[in-house]
């Protein structure tokens, strides 16, 4: 009997055990000490006892060769040897001898090795490993090595980086590729080192859709959560093949098509790749400031930040309370969210997760200068960075004159939840706001936003309201899709911005409709010219001509490099659209051969006849920065626009932007040009082809240095600083011009209520054209030394010192006969106002003439303006009433009565019904009175559901003992009752109210 039969008979080795031998004996696959340092010391040769008992026991005959994982990936059962069947069979099939050796990615990634027909693990054991080719998708050589601690460690493995990590580096916690981090991985996942399996393997070891924490960087089910398409891959491994080409993001802290845009020497590689390993200092994400950061701590942890200030923010600085930019403040953050069952530490990610479910405080998102002057909301009409327009222009100047302005853009986020936003700030103060829905496939060219879409809008907007501490706003809206959201929020001025004849666009009926609405219920439109005032003069009372304009020094400063031809060049840049006149360009460029016609811009209408000539050309959108350097390249600008009814309005930018750089300008006979040509001829018009064509001959012939400096002089004063001032000053005679409100305050002693209630009406009252007047009822608490106090400080408030308590309707009496506004509103003393209170009151009289009184909702009061709302605290108010009110915005509830802790009643009303029935004394059945008068007058009653004010319900009865109320209560009822004839109504709370 052989030996190699006593072997199998010994151990009962079904294999043929001769025939595998001889097949692994001259392998380079077998290493004998190695074997002998996982079996120790045996009696048999290393290679039979791996024949004869180690394969059955996993045992590995190889550093790359992994027995267990061989035979599970191809279904051997556990009587078979692994390395005999990949010698027989697997090297042709291209098997995978180990976790950390894919073959598929090996010939995908070295096409030379699959040209030539070599097997792929072969090819890197005799030469790939030298030529530092990667083994696996997740080891990358170059990486590794570079990563060594030193590059003599290496040659203990004989050069081979893979041998290396598996029974060195791994146990180190070396990083086999940029984005897997092993130590992040032992840390996140719970595992630790130990002899089994590399930290790579274990990783490798979970199911595709299970594997988590690579790196800090990549986030396994962020990326699948996004990108569903993917189920049953991993999702690392999918980004490095497949996702990065596609511009997917790795993870929540990574946005892959702002780093692209922001570094351009990425061009087509991984953008993350790109980050770790050629741009530590860079920007991951708009909201990560690594500047800030380095400079921010500088002196703690210098050498790890230095390396890569946003994994050190990922993995030690959010831990430790490290900000990760100016307005990002990690303490506030941690001590208002629960971070227990977050998957990530970063602060920053779990903010971003959680903004379409918890919006952040106003403190964590503040960014630049909080001014004393108004926050401007720009409901844009253009996105941001689309082509630079008079929203923008506009945006820029406000910022100039102090506002922050917040920059709404048209195209929403989809989000799941359907609520929260995104935002970027362009500038110190200029932050453009993306708002957040469900189904963002509302296209605002044709179609208004429908019920669910709103619902979610204006639930994003209250969001932003908080966060940046937005009150009560100036509100532009430059397009009419826009009306149903910015009403909601009543507390805004609002100024419709109308730039264009909207109807002579490609937009749906419901878009025409809508503007004629929004031109109705605006306190303010402004439009640009002339023809678009005609257009609205009989729909609206209240429209002011706030027209275009140029960035003058932009513009009026020549450029350095200026994009020069031979030959005459009659240019314009601009759409080429419907309303583009290219019959008209085309007989001049057929009549004038030499000349060369340089048109720029968008092209979205037919130009096919232009294009048969040679002397035309098309240069397509030239970003907005370098216009200049074709602007003064013009001998002539045209403006070749057809004549109706949309150019008739239209008051074309470009004109201001040709005139600034001195250039002439022919131009048809639009009715704003026609105004130009009369200011010392600053234009020339063609008002047939053949004019057009003489006016541009006779305007090359006359053109000199003096017609250049008249027209630059001329827009000197057609800025865009100029314009903004402008439309501000409309604005602000439009807000003096709102109704009159006269505040009466009645008080009788509760000092410190009267202090909280005249302190609120301070604060959150931003209202141009109201007055207070105070009146107390012989207080005897130090009440009347404090009024007297405050009207020295505040010298436009009226202070009514009674030296007798006549009651509530006396006292209210008082102060009535005092005012001179045009609505008076009774306020109680026990109130504390909220933002935008009186102009959302104000609204209801302006939308329904037959209303005589309104009053507001409320926490705590005995009838239907009572509402369900809790806070704690009089901070929360604020936030709790906003969430409420802007969901109810312009809504009103009508109803009998309304409890005079707050009514607003009309100048018309009193004058018609009288004061106060003083026969009420101290109190209680007043307002039901004179409630059921002005029902008996004619006028309508209701509650402002969009303003809300806390109450604290009877404060000048609760110091009083009870049983003096309750006499009080039924001698006044007796008093209604006998003089009206009939029996009181109880009243009663609004369902669900309670």
């Amino acid at each position: 009997m052989s030996f190699i039969d006593k072997i199998k008979r010994k151990f009962g080795s079904a294999s043929n055990t001769s025939d595998d031998y001889a097949l692994i004996k001259d392998s380079i696959l077998f290493d004998s000490n190695y074997y002998r340092s996982q079996i120790g010391e045996t009696k048999l040769e290393p290679l039979l006892h791996y024949l004869a008992e180690g394969a059955r026991s996993g045992r590995r005959p190889h550093f790359l060769f992994h027995e267990q994982y061989y035979r599970m990936s191809c279904g051997l059962n556990d009587q078979q040897a692994g390395l005999p069947h990949f010698l027989g069979i697997g090297l042709a099939e291209h098997r995978n001898p180990h976790p950390l050796f894919d073959s598929a990615f090996y010939l995908a990634r070295y096409p030379d090795v699959a040209a030539a027909g070599i097997n792929p693990f072969l090819h890197y054991l005799t030469a790939g490993y030298a030529e530092s080719r990667d083994p696996h998708p997740l080891f990358d050589s170059k990486f590794y090595t570079n990563n060594l601690a030193s590059p003599d460690e290496l040659l203990v493995t004989g050069g081979n980086a893979l041998i290396h990590y598996i029974t060195i580096g791994s146990k180190a916690g070396l990083a086999p590729h940029p984005l897997f981090d092993g130590s992040y991985f032992l840390k996140r996942s719970g595992q630790t080192v130990d002899d089994d399996m590399t930290i790579l393997e274990k990783y490798l070891s979970a199911e595709p859709d299970k594997r988590e924490f690579a790196h800090p960087l990549f986030d396994s089910s962020y990326y699948r959560e996004q990108y569903p398409d993917i189920v049953g891959s991993d999702a690392l491994l999918h980004y490095l093949q497949h996702g990065y080409k596609e511009k997917r993001n790795p993870g929540v802290l990574f946005d892959s098509e702002y780093y692209r845009q922001t570094y351009l020497e990425c061009r087509g590689e991984n953008p993350l790749l790109h980050f770790l390993q050629f741009n530590t200092q860079g920007n991951p994400n708009k909201l990560f400031d690594s500047r800030f950061y380095s400079r921010r701590y500088s002196g703690e942890c210098a050498d790890e930040i230095a390396r890569n200030p946003f994994l050190h923010y990922l993995k030690t600085g959010c831990d430790i309370g490290f900000e990760p930019a100016l307005w990002f403040d990690s303490n506030f953050y941690k001590e208002h969210y629960d971070l227990a069952d977050t998957k990530f530490g970063a602060l920053m990610s779990h903010y971003l997760l959680q903004t379409d479910n918890v919006v952040t405080h106003r403190r964590l998102l503040i960014s630049g200068k909080k001014t004393d002057k108004q926050d401007i909301l720009v409901y844009s009409i253009v996105p941001w960075h689309s082509r630079i327009q008079r929203p923008q222009q506009l945006a820029r100047q406000f910022v100039e004159s102090g506002h922050r302005v917040f920059y709404i853009d048209r195209e929403f986020k989809h989000s799941r939840p359907g609520c929260g936003f995104s935002f970027e700030f362009v500038d110190e103060n200029i932050c453009v706001i993306q708002l957040h829905v469900s189904n963002p496939t509302v296209n605002l060219d044709l179609a208004l936003p429908n019920q669910e879409q709103l619902a979610a809008l204006i639930e994003s907007l209250a969001r932003v309201k908080e966060a940046f501490d937005l009150r009560n706003t100036l509100a532009i809206v430059q397009y009419a899709p826009w009306k149903s959201l910015a009403e909601k929020f009543s507390a805004d001025f609002i100024v419709f911005d109308c730039m264009d004849h909207v109807a002579g666009f490609d937009v749906g009926q419901a878009i025409v409709e809508e503007e004629c609405a929004l031109v109705q219920s605006a306190d303010l439109m402004v439009v640009t010219s002339v023809g678009l005032h005609e257009n609205f003069a009989s729909v609206g009372d209240n429209i002011a001509i706030v027209r275009n304009a140029a960035d003058v020094e932009f513009f009026g400063r020549r450029p350095a490099v200026v994009h020069s031809i031979d030959g005459i060049n009659i240019g314009y840049y601009g759409a080429i659209s419907q309303w583009f006149d290219v019959d008209l360009v085309f007989h001049l460029a057929s009549r004038k051969p030499q000349w060369i016609f340089t048109l720029i811009g968008q092209i979205t209408c037919d130009i096919s006849r232009l294009k048969t000539l040679p002397n035309v050309r098309f240069l397509g959108e030239i970003d907005y920065r370098e216009l200049p350097e074709y602007l003064y390249a013009f001998d002539v600008c045209l403006i070749p626009f057809l004549l109706n009814e949309l150019t008739r309005c239209t008051n074309p930018v470009k004109v201001y932007e040709y005139l600034a750089a001195g250039k002439p300008v022919v131009c048809t006979a639009m009715p704003e040009l026609e105004l130009l040509e009369e200011i010392d001829e600053l234009v020339a018009i063609g008002r047939t082809p053949d004019d057009f064509l003489q006016q541009i001959e006779q305007t090359l012939a006359s053109d000199c240095e003096e017609y250049r400096a008249a027209r630059r002089k001329f827009v000197q004063e057609q800025s865009w600083k100029n314009r903004a001032s402008r439309l501000l000053e409309v604005v602000e005679v439009a807000r003096l011009a709102l109704p009159r409100v006269s505040v009466v305050v009645l008080s009788y002693n509760n000092l410190k209520l009267t202090e909280v209630c005249l302190n609120s009406l301070l604060k959150h009252t931003n209202y141009a054209n109201w007055e207070l007047i105070v009146v107390d009822n012989a207080s005897s608490d130090g009440t009347q030394e404090y009024l007297t106090e405050f009207g020295r400080v505040h010298t436009d408030a009226k202070i009514i010192l009674s030296a007798d308590n006549g009651g509530f309707s006396a006292g209210n009496n008082l102060g009535i006969k005092e005012a001179t506004g045009d609505i008076i509103v009774l306020l109680n003393n026990d109130t504390y106002v909220t933002d935008g209170w009186i102009m959302s009151l104000v609204r209801h009289f302006k939308a329904d003439p037959e209303l005589g009184l309104v009053g507001p909702v409320t926490n705590n009061i005995g009838n239907e303006a009572k509402i369900d709302i809790v806070y704690n605290a009089k901070e929360q108010i604020a936030a709790k009433a906003l969430a409420y009110t802007s969901v109810h915005g312009r809504e009103r509830l009508y109803l009998d009565n309304i409890a005079f802790f707050c009514a607003a009643i009309s100048a018309e009303a009193i004058a018609k019904i009288g004061l106060l029935d003083e026969r009420f004394g101290l109190g209680f059945f007043e307002d039901d009175d004179y409630c059921k008068r002005a029902r008996n007058a004619g006028f309508k009653i209701a509650i402002a559901e969009d303003c809300f004010i806390h109450h604290e319900l009877s404060a000048s009865w609760n110091a009083n003992k009870q049983k003096q109320r309750d006499e009080y209560l039924e001698r006044n009822k007796k008093i209604f009752e006998e003089k009206w004839g009939e029996p009181w109504k109880k009243h009663s709370y609004r369902r669900h109210g309670a």
